[in-house]
């Protein structure tokens, strides 16, 4: 399967769900196919630490990162949790780090209101 994202009658990316979802060419496309978090990104490290950039990503100075990609952990960058909407089966949390708001779909609801955030797997990059 194949999808396209169209924006103002462009086509802005084609590829397969899971190419696109993953490794969006552009932030519009990264928005259009879900929620995203943009970090400044210098070299291979941005607010939450070191990084690896996803292959088949479109490369530059933003990081892509989806609220999954962000897992709670006793070592990692501190946060301070904003607010937190239980969902079901995972908690949305909306988190200040380091004067940038993130995203963080967790499958606990934190017991404190400052949490450490780590990245789970590599990311993707766009230019900003």
């Amino acid at each position: 399967d194949q999808i396209s994202v169209l924006h103002a009658g462009h086509v802005l990316q084609t590829g397969a769900p899971r190419a696109v979802y993953q490794t969006p060419s552009s932030r519009q496309v990264a928005l259009s196919v879900g929620e995203a978090n943009f970090l400044p990104a210098q070299g291979n490290r941005c607010p939450l630490g070191e990084f690896v950039v996803r292959a088949g990503s479109a490369g530059g100075s933003t990081v892509v990162i989806r609220p999954e990609e962000i897992s709670i952990s006793d070592r990692g960058t501190p946060a301070k949790v904003l607010h937190a909407t239980y969902t079901g089966a995972h908690v949305l949390l909306t988190c200040q780090l380091a004067g940038h708001e993130v995203l963080v779909l967790s499958h606990t609801e934190p017991t404190e209101d400052e949490v450490k955030l780590t990245l789970s797997c590599p990311v993707a990059t766009v230019e900003s």
